[in-house]
């Protein structure tokens, strides 16, 4: 086991470190040879009707139901120019940065790495779409959301210009982090011992940097200041109407 383990992970290394980019094909063979030679054996499949025989009962999942709520002008035209900016108008920089470096400083940073690293960072995307998510789903939870995004900026943006730029995997727990605290220094030591994050500065990264995260961080900010004052969520009151026309409601 160990020995086709080590195999595995070999072959996984030279299919995401290929210079010529990821091979989606041969991933995909690789994890059903895996799926096929390790997990089959391991794994115990339970079909509904087996489980139903131990008198476990599965609860009848009915269709939804499609119900409309309605926006006030104001709050429409809110709505839209909010779906605008994060949609179209953010460029996500921050989750971006590799894309930003110079050429000397691919070279002095990342010499080891597949150049494909310095592609637009698909994290970007996936936070758009979660952001996105987030504002079709939950008002309140959007709010705390675009409020962390802006707070994580203006800590980046103030370290860039103190010629500090924290990158890695726990970049973002530095962003957090109250850097007020006497061992706000310890715990960067610490994450750059371990080889958590990279300290670079502002000139490794091309002239646009600033800008771009500049842009992105007025955005939010504008984001901010235009929902900071909103507290009504026609979604979930429209809910709570339903609910309560049901006689689900206590």
């Amino acid at each position: 086991m160990k020995l086709f383990s080590n195999k595995k992970e070999i072959d996984f290394k030279e299919i995401i470190n290929s210079n010529e980019g990821i091979d989606a094909q041969a991933l995909k063979i690789l994890s059903q040879e895996i799926r096929e030679d390790v997990l089959k054996t391991i794994m115990i499949r339970r079909t509904r009707a087996d489980i139903q025989s131990h008198n476990i009962i599965f609860p009848e999942v009915l269709a939804p139901i499609e119900h409309e709520y309605e926006l006030e002008e104001g709050l429409k035209n809110i709505f839209i120019d909010t779906g605008k900016k994060i949609s179209e108008e953010l460029k996500y920089t921050r989750f971006n940065a590799l894309h930003y470096l110079t050429a000397e400083a691919r070279i002095k940073y990342y010499k080891t790495e597949n150049d494909n690293i310095f592609d637009k960072n698909p994290l970007a995307g996936i936070m758009k779409t979660l952001l996105i998510k987030r504002f079709e789903s939950s008002l309140e939870a959007f709010k705390i959301s675009i409020y962390r995004h802006l707070k994580r900026y203006e800590t980046f943006i103030a370290n860039f210009k103190e010629d500090k730029i924290y990158l890695g995997k726990k970049s973002s727990d530095i962003l957090d982090y109250d850097e007020n605290s006497e061992d706000y220094d310890d715990f960067i030591q610490k994450l750059k011992d371990k080889g958590k994050i990279r300290v670079l500065n502002k000139n490794d990264f091309e002239a646009n940097f600033l800008p771009h995260l500049e842009e992105d961080y007025f955005i939010f900010k504008n984001l901010v200041e235009q929902w900071k004052e909103i507290h009504k969520d026609p979604k979930l009151e429209k809910f709570r109407e339903e609910i309560k026309k049901r006689g689900l409601s206590k």
